[in-house]
């Protein structure tokens, strides 16, 4: 399945003062971005047909906040000077919201590519497939008692 970034390398601009990234490279931010919508991905996989159609700003601002993070990890950063401690509790902020939308906690705001998409209705389902018990029986159980075991 092709990668749909989240977010274009102009959109880290708006998420940290632009000289802290000035001599980060283009290829570089779109790294990160591609980086951060991938790890966007696993936690909508669980919701949501894939790819999205049509993400909101919620999902823009994750991938954003999460494509930050990476791109001053990569260039060097001291976490504990000035806001820098901001950028790392931005993107754990960022990464906890994903584990509940992950969940169903949370929906986001877009459409997926489903038939029956509707903007922030979850399409995909978990489906389970199971065969018939092998040997598990309260059978012959004096009390009479049943058990989820319980063969065919």
């Amino acid at each position: 399945m092709a990668q749909v970034p989240y977010a274009v390398p102009a959109d880290l601009d708006s998420g940290i003062n632009p000289g802290a990234i000035s001599a980060v490279t283009n290829q570089q931010k779109l790294d990160a971005i591609t980086q951060a919508s991938g790890i966007i991905d696993s936690y909508l996989r669980s919701q949501f047909a894939l790819p999205l159609v049509q993400v909101g700003s919620d999902i823009k601002r994750a991938c954003i906040d999460i494509s930050i993070y990476f791109v001053m990890v990569g260039r060097g950063y001291n976490p504990d000077a000035g806001s820098d401690p901001g950028i790392r509790q931005r993107y754990e902020d960022r990464v906890a919201w994903l584990k509940l939308v992950g969940q169903g906690t949370v929906t986001p705001d877009i459409t997926d590519s489903s038939s029956t998409a509707a903007e922030g209705t979850p399409s995909a389902r978990p489906i389970v497939i199971s065969s018939s018990q092998r040997g598990f029986s309260s059978r012959g159980d004096p009390r009479g008692k049943t058990s989820p075991f319980q063969g065919d």
